[in-house]
């Protein structure tokens, strides 16, 4: 049986999590809920597609008092699986924050490599 499941995640500002999820191609909507037969709940992001499915609606992104949590319906979402999204999502935000953070304190990217493993590899620079 279908339901909706909440996973909470380390994300905490949906600017990065927008940022992450266009990297992974996803499009989304600000706002909207997230429905799978007779439950609803309201989030604060809702994919629209994926590009490894369409979501259809049952894929969302919810601000609560501990950060971002994935509202979905991962029941029979083979080619979806919660755990490589979040992952995936996860590693992009990751890579935004550090780069912009340190971009701030007066780093720029001076390699930046892709490993086969997916591994991101950032070599930064301070500029004199």
């Amino acid at each position: 049986m279908s339901h909706l499941s909440k996973i909470r995640t380390v994300l905490t500002d949906l600017n990065w999590l927008k940022l992450a999820l266009d990297d992974l191609g996803c499009t989304y909507a600000n706002g909207g809920t997230v429905r799978r037969n007779n439950e609803a709940e309201a989030v604060d992001l809702l994919l629209e597609t994926s590009p490894n499915q369409p979501v259809d609606g049952e894929l969302g992104f919810k601000i609560n008092e501990s950060g971002i949590e994935c509202v979905a319906d991962w029941h029979g979402r083979a080619a979806l699986p919660n755990n490589r999204f979040i992952n995936a999502v996860t590693q992009r935000y990751a890579y935004h924050v550090v780069k912009n953070k340190l971009a701030e304190q007066g780093f720029y990217v001076d390699q930046e490599n892709i490993e086969h493993g997916k591994e991101i590899h950032l070599v930064m620079r301070r500029v004199s």
